[in-house]
């Protein structure tokens, strides 16, 4: 597996295929999705947000200064709901760079 972010969408989602709540992954932080849009160094992104909240590696490892980092204007994130179901999404950002906003990708 190659590596990826982790995103944390404002709001609850609801898999288009089944209905079930859509959480994404147990984190250290919460629950969060993936996304290989980002610098894909494990960088935990949070909706509302310009730079990443934290960096989720090792401290002998980790950028401490995350305030140069931003998003592209537009991106993708995914995750799995409870039955399996992958469910994509795309993630937009201001002309800032602030992450506003979060949208399901039809299936």
């Amino acid at each position: 597996m190659g590596m990826f972010d982790w995103f944390e969408p404002e709001g609850t989602f609801t898999c288009p295929t089944c209905g079930a709540d859509v959480v994404g992954w147990t984190t250290e932080d919460g629950a969060a999705w993936q996304g290989k849009d980002g610098p894909c160094v494990l960088f935990v992104w949070r909706q509302g947000r310009k730079h990443p909240v934290r960096h989720a590696v090792d401290a002998d490892v980790r950028i401490a200064d995350l305030s140069g980092e931003v998003l592209p204007g537009e991106f993708r994130l995914y995750a799995q709901c409870p039955k399996d179901h992958w469910v994509d999404a795309v993630g937009r950002c201001d002309p800032s760079g602030t992450w506003h906003e979060t949208r399901l990708v039809p299936q």
